[in-house]
């Protein structure tokens, strides 16, 4: 990571603790609501609205932003858009992110190839969503045929990863459906050399609630899990996700680190602990395919449009305003998406190098 970062980051930690608001550090870039799969355990897939930005839109948006530390491109399917090398192209000549990241079911095997030969570098972060070994992956993600497609697209990456520099890794997103397949994944992912990241499935609303009888509802933050795990279950899983499974890139390392903590405690303790500050509408903006910027991930309320507004428009105006009043008030949530960003800019992340290990009842505080 470059020291400019580290810089961003420690700036960042300061504005949080004495409350200035300055232009985002990372951006959420939702591409598309589009997507191929069925998943059980979300409902993009439901949605119908696919007004995507075009390129060019793209391109005018990122010419506001000032420098990212961190893009994280994502969907839907962010392969099913064609034009997935010219967005991140666009995003790269105007932006120049330090870290690109980019999330994929890995369906789209020669497309998914030819963008890593095309934009692969050491500031991409390609990661494969993979629940499973087998049937059991297909049958979570409603897709016959799946894994043995997204095994072929990682083999693929894998042979381009040592030639490109970038970083590949699986995310698991663990259920009651899939909780006996942590060790068998990690066995088949260790034979590729490539690391897996894990993340609890939070609950039954779908992201961001947008077109569902759930929009209007109030979230329920303390839902850490919408699996009911028996005791037996809960601590095989964190037995298991207590190994470091080999992540040797820092940064990845630390965060997964400390999120994990935090589950274990939420769910194993039922100690909140560690709580972030909330950086929703601070250093992490979230923008959609229409070029919408929402709050987040339990609240989708819009605070403008990067399509007909100014980025500055948008970032200062009364509804920003009063949606930052909002994530100063929320109880707190620990959806990976969220807690990650919030550890980093607001310096709680320290806390993951002193964490304890296996049986420490509470590991931070």
């Amino acid at each position: 990571m470059a020291l400019a970062t580290y810089a961003n980051i420690a700036k960042a930690v300061i504005n949080n603790r004495i409350g200035r608001v300055e232009l985002p550090n990372m951006c959420t870039f939702i591409v598309t609501w589009r997507c191929n799969l069925r998943c059980f355990m979300c409902d993009v897939w439901k949605k119908t609205d696919h007004d995507d930005m075009s390129v060019d839109e793209i391109r005018r948006v990122f010419q506001q932003i000032p420098h990212l530390d961190s893009l994280r491109i994502t969907g839907g399917e962010p392969f099913l858009r064609r034009d997935m090398t010219e967005i991140t192209r666009a995003i790269v000549e105007e932006n120049d992110p330090t870290i690109v990241h980019v999330t994929t079911a890995g369906i789209l095997t020669e497309r998914i190839l030819e963008y890593a030969q095309a934009v692969g570098s050491k500031k991409l972060h390609l990661k494969l969503s993979i629940d499973a070994v087998g049937a059991r992956h297909d049958e979570i993600r409603g897709y016959r045929g799946l894994y043995d497609k997204a095994m072929k697209t990682l083999h693929g990456l894998v042979e381009l990863r040592d030639q490109y520099g970038f970083y590949l890794g699986v995310n698991q997103t663990i259920t009651d459906r899939n909780w006996d397949h942590i060790e068998p994944l990690r066995a088949e992912m260790a034979k590729l050399g490539v690391s897996v990241h894990y993340a609890i499935a939070t609950d039954h609303y779908t992201l961001y609630r947008i077109n569902t009888d759930k929009e209007k509802d109030v979230p329920d933050m303390k839902s850490v899990s919408m699996s009911s795990f028996t005791p037996e279950q809960m601590q095989y899983i964190f037995n298991q996700l207590d190994r470091r499974d080999g992540i040797h890139d820092i940064p990845e390392w630390l965060v997964q680190r400390y999120y994990l903590r935090g589950l274990k405690n939420r769910l194993l303790h039922h100690i909140e602990s560690p709580k972030p500050q909330c950086i929703e509408l601070h250093n992490h903006m979230r923008l959609m395919p229409n070029g919408d910027v929402m709050t987040c991930v339990y609240y989708p309320t819009v605070v403008g449009n990067l399509r007909k507004q100014t980025l500055e428009q948008v970032w200062y105006d009364q509804a920003a305003q009063q949606q930052r009043a909002v994530v100063r008030k929320c109880p707190g949530c620990w959806a990976g998406c969220e807690v990650k960003p919030n550890a980093i800019y607001t310096g709680d992340i320290v806390k993951a190098l002193w964490i304890g290990g296996k049986g420490n009842a509470a590991e931070i505080r």
